[in-house]
């Protein structure tokens, strides 16, 4: 054992946070939810892990050759609202990234 861990079960810390948890879990369970999903839903670092810009990206090389709708669409998807996604998608035309020719966008 680590002395950290050794500290923790001494002081009675490490039973507390699994106290703590079981009572949220049996909270949750109580109102039928499941502590997994709780927890996946309320992980923003996978929200977040990818800018506005990496989604608008992926989503014209995800699709190929898309129009702008379905780009912005595929964006509200993945939670980037649509006057952002626009806003993203002038943004990268106007920097020479991103070109639209007969309605559909392709990445430079």
């Amino acid at each position: 054992m680590t002395d950290e861990f050794e500290t923790a079960v001494k002081d009675g810390g490490i039973f507390e946070e699994a106290d703590s948890r079981i009572d949220i879990e049996e909270e949750l369970d109580e109102r039928g939810l499941d502590l997994s999903q709780v927890e996946e839903a309320g992980d923003v670092s996978k929200k977040s892990s990818r800018s506005e810009v990496e989604i608008i990206e992926d989503a014209i090389d995800d699709l190929g050759s898309p129009t702008m709708e379905a780009v912005v669409e595929r964006a509200g998807e993945d939670g980037v609202a649509r006057e952002k996604a626009e806003k993203v998608i002038e943004r990268l035309r106007k920097r020479g990234e991103l070109v639209e020719s007969g309605g559909t966008l392709r990445r430079i």
